[in-house]
């Protein structure tokens, strides 16, 4: 007589889920580029021009399924003592950033804030009507460093269908806390270039229609004002296609996921109490 372990449904549990976010990765990533927008810029920062609307729409950012989409960056009013200032299309520095998208916010006076910004997708055309669900995207979020006067961080959420991210392998790199609900992504303190793996951090979205990404500093007293925070969108991956500098990707529980887990822990726990009591 074959005898089956007690474990077997926990085991095959487990593996489920293994499989399942083994699955995440194997979506074709869908590359952006931000060189094509609707609006005229009417401003100009030192890293190029930007407009100051708190809507901006882009046309033929990528493909899905072989046809064309638009995006729509969307502006939340600004949380604290901050001014939003532009978006910035089109973003080119030297021959490692190319068709990139910048957020410029600022703030004047000392205190904690920053700034929201949705992007959402829709079917090419201009029309901006009917939102389309990107199976998977592949970003470097870059120049998130901070100053010794300035913190910068990003929050990217896992209802948007955050999938993994990946930030720096040297000491001084981004660092990421996360929640049941997000990531915090929290700069290194000191000034980076655009392109340095140190200030910058991946992210991964499967199946989504919308992302919100939102931007925040604490700015002290020291600090002149108002004080420029700028962070870039890196859409295709230009900068640094083979990710150097990054270090391996770390899984994000799909929301309900690590409820799952646990859930599963506690069944393997009973079962080997109620095997230890019949012993």
């Amino acid at each position: 007589m074959i005898r089956r372990s007690p474990y077997a449904p926990c085991v095959a549990t487990f593996l489920a889920c293994g499989v399942f976010l083994l699955s995440l990765n194997t979506h074709g990533a869908n590359p952006l580029i931000f060189n094509d927008p609707v609006q005229s810029t009417n401003g100009n920062y030192s890293l190029g021009a930007y407009y100051s609307g708190t809507t901006m729409d882009f046309l033929n950012v990528g493909t899905v399924n072989g046809s064309a989409i638009d995006m729509r960056v969307t502006v939340a009013s600004p949380v604290g003592p901050y001014s939003y200032i532009g978006l910035m299309p089109n973003v080119t520095m030297g021959s490692t950033i190319a068709g990139d998208l910048g957020f410029l916010h600022e703030a004047t006076s000392a205190g904690f804030g920053g700034v929201d910004y949705t992007l959402t997708f829709y079917q090419g055309g201009g029309v901006f009507a009917q939102t389309v669900v990107v199976p998977q995207l592949h970003w470097i979020i870059n120049d998130v460093d901070g100053e010794a006067h300035q913190s910068e961080t990003v929050t990217a959420y896992n209802a948007d269908g955050l999938q993994s991210y990946q930030v720096g392998n040297a000491s001084n790199q981004v660092t990421a806390a996360m929640s049941a609900s997000s990531v915090l992504f929290t700069g290194p303190g000191a000034n980076t270039n655009e392109n340095d793996p140190t200030g910058a951090f991946v992210l991964t979205y499967a199946n989504t229609s919308a992302v919100t990404l939102s931007m925040r500093s604490t700015t002290s007293n020291s600090s002149s004002f108002p004080n420029t925070v700028y962070t870039g969108l890196d859409g295709d991956l230009s900068s640094n296609p083979t990710l150097t500098g990054f270090g391996t990707a770390v899984l994000v529980p799909e929301p309900g996921g690590a409820i799952l887990i646990a859930l599963v822990g506690m069944r393997l726990l009973m079962r080997r109490r109620r095997v230890r009591a019949t012993d």
